[in-house]
């Protein structure tokens, strides 16, 4: 059976697009645009899925949210030209699936369209087990201390669902889930979840009771075997270990922990996103009552962890340069403003500067721009390499780079700058059968030769202007 889609488009070469790349055998796809009624016609034709050109509905979003809360349960995906982080967030929280960049939409597309549909089956379901456990409530009123238990599981998922499923931020995701009352409804001793956001796997534990004692190496590799069926998919030391109170000491004979440990998988779309850990109170329960409580957090943990995913992979994307995978000037100002104000605050010294490569333009008409793009990469490759792990490289614009030096005095920064220079003045980037040689000129600017009231842009202006100068001399 195929999957019927909304297309909503000005444009009559997304249809042929769009069928394109997804094909005809699985999804029918029926196009309207915005001289038509966009509300009737999204209630009228009860698709499961709605693609909709941002660029076009920009300014009517809201038809689509309040459709969304009231009677239409369809899953959302903009594509278009642009979209800002802060925009892209925003969209987010209120619900829509993913917003792809028309640039990428053959790449993402059809992914994202089947994690869609897998997304809102896990929503629907998640609203049935919800009305299911409404309907028990109402028939069973009169039973309240058999009913008790139920009461306590439905209020948390409600405050949980209200509190988490479009969280962006997952550092603080367990305390979030203590404060919505988890161990008033769950009687564990320890409580884990494994995610990733980015290339980054977090193991965030709780433990209830003072004392108890883990191994952590011991656990990660436990809580690993059974979650993912190829261990080479994952191991132990690249999983950052998150412990919440109360303390924890090691101890390597803490394996008796380990028989009575329940894992739920986190998964859209046939994807693994993670896992819930979970060790009962009771040693020798092997088997829970809690089946349906478990499958209904780990869906709502799932729908968050991957908006949150969606997040960070739209941010990264918005500060990090397509051409040598650096910094961009945004992501490189995140940083600034950021290191300015602990430099100040805590009366540190912070560095800064700003490179120029020397007659590039040379570079791309001699050898064409192709050349000149690979030797952009190959510099920012080089001084990536050449820095400290704490120091932040950027692409400032066309051949420009800017490095940031946190706790680096000006002396410091000149030893550094030099050595960089003759690293890249003697290094030959090969063509081809070509060889290219290119120089650099550089400015350092200092928070200490500032000015008082002076803020981050007269560090980067400073650095400029002896950038400036030294290309004069």
């Amino acid at each position: 059976m195929r999957e019927t889609i909304l297309l909503i488009s000005e444009d009559q070469g997304d249809l042929g697009l769009f069928k394109e790349i997804l094909g005809t055998d699985r999804f029918s796809i029926n196009q309207i645009s915005l001289a038509q009624d966009l509300g009737g016609k999204i209630l009228e034709s009860a698709c499961p899925l709605i693609l909709a050109d941002y660029d076009l509905v920009r300014d009517k979003t809201d038809i689509f949210f309040e459709l969304q809360k009231s009677r239409s349960k369809a899953c959302l995906i903009f594509f278009g030209e642009k979209f800002e982080a802060e925009e892209a967030a925003q969209i987010l929280q209120k619900g829509v699936y993913s917003i792809i960049p028309r640039s990428l939409l053959s790449e993402r597309i059809h992914d994202a369209i089947v994690g869609g549909l897998e997304n809102r089956k896990a929503f629907i379901e998640i609203l049935g087990m919800m009305d299911e456990l409404k309907d028990v409530n109402k028939r069973l009123e009169d039973e309240k201390s058999a009913l008790r238990g139920k009461n306590q599981e439905l209020s948390f998922i409600n405050r949980l669902s209200r509190e988490v499923s479009y969280d962006l931020n997952w550092d603080r995701i367990l305390p979030r889930m203590m404060d919505t009352g988890l161990k008033e409804i769950l009687d564990y001793s320890l409580f884990g979840i494994l995610y990733r956001i980015g290339a980054n796997w977090n193991l965030a534990l709780h433990l209830t009771e003072n004392g108890l004692r883990i191994e952590e190496d011991i656990f990660k590799s436990e809580v690993l075997s059974r979650i993912f069926d190829e261990r080479g998919k994952i191991t132990d030391d690249e999983i950052t270990l998150q412990l919440i109170s109360p303390e924890v000491e090691g101890d390597k004979s803490a394996s008796y922990l380990f028989p009575y440990i329940r894992t739920f998988p986190l998964s859209l779309a046939g994807k693994r996103l993670g896992a819930v850990a979970l060790v009962p109170r009771e040693a020798g329960l092997s088997e829970m009552d809690k089946e349906e409580l478990m499958a209904i957090l780990s869906n709502l943990l799932s729908l968050s962890l991957k908006n949150a995913q969606e997040y960070h992979r739209l941010r990264e994307a918005t500060v990090t340069d397509s051409l040598t995978g650096i910094y961009n000037r945004k992501g490189l100002g995140d940083f600034l403003q950021k290191e300015f104000q602990r430099a100040k605050r805590y009366k540190k010294v912070l560095s800064f500067v700003m490179i120029d490569m020397n007659d590039f333009k040379s570079v791309n008409d001699s050898f064409g721009h192709q050349a000149g793009d690979y030797v952009l990469r190959e510099l920012a490759g080089c001084l990536k390499a050449l820095i400290r792990q704490s120091d932040i490289v950027a692409r400032y614009g066309g051949d420009e780079f800017a490095i940031l030096l946190p706790e680096t005095e000006s002396s410091e920064a000149e030893v550094l700058m030099r050595r960089v220079s003759h690293e890249i003045e003697g290094h030959f980037y090969e063509w081809g059968s070509q060889k290219i040689k290119i120089g650099m000129s550089y400015g350092i600017s200092n928070t200490d030769e500032l000015n008082e009231g002076d803020t981050e842009v007269e560090l980067v202006q400073r650095a400029d202007s002896l950038l400036y100068a030294s290309k004069q001399s």
